[in-house]
């Protein structure tokens, strides 16, 4: 089996900051998080995958880790309704932390 460096993958991630209803019930659905690699041959991997339910400061964070130890070229944020409020709070807390607030997208 052949090994493949984690600095020769392309990285990209991306988070679904997401809580809503069901037409039935109030349910909350889980907070996602996934960072892939891309090799030459763009076959992909997956490098990290989370999901769970966590106060939005403690995800945050959690968001913040996970792009420090992976350092995705880009980071998308699904943004429907008030969920593009929380790609500025990322950005805010990238840029306070001197990471590259450029690299986080709406999606």
């Amino acid at each position: 089996m052949q090994q493949i460096e984690l600095k020769t993958l392309e990285r990209y991630g991306f988070t679904d900051p997401a809580s809503g209803k069901t037409a039935t019930r109030k349910t909350f659905a889980n907070q996602a998080i996934i960072i892939i690699g891309v090799d030459y041959l763009l076959r992909i991997f997956v490098l990290y995958a989370w999901a769970g339910r966590l106060r939005t400061v403690l995800y945050l964070d959690k968001i913040i880790d996970v792009c420090a130890e992976y350092a995705p070229r880009r980071f998308g944020v699904e943004a429907n309704a008030m969920q593009s409020l929380f790609v500025d709070v990322v950005r805010e807390k990238a840029k306070e932390l001197r990471l590259d607030p450029s690299r986080i997208k709406e999606g």
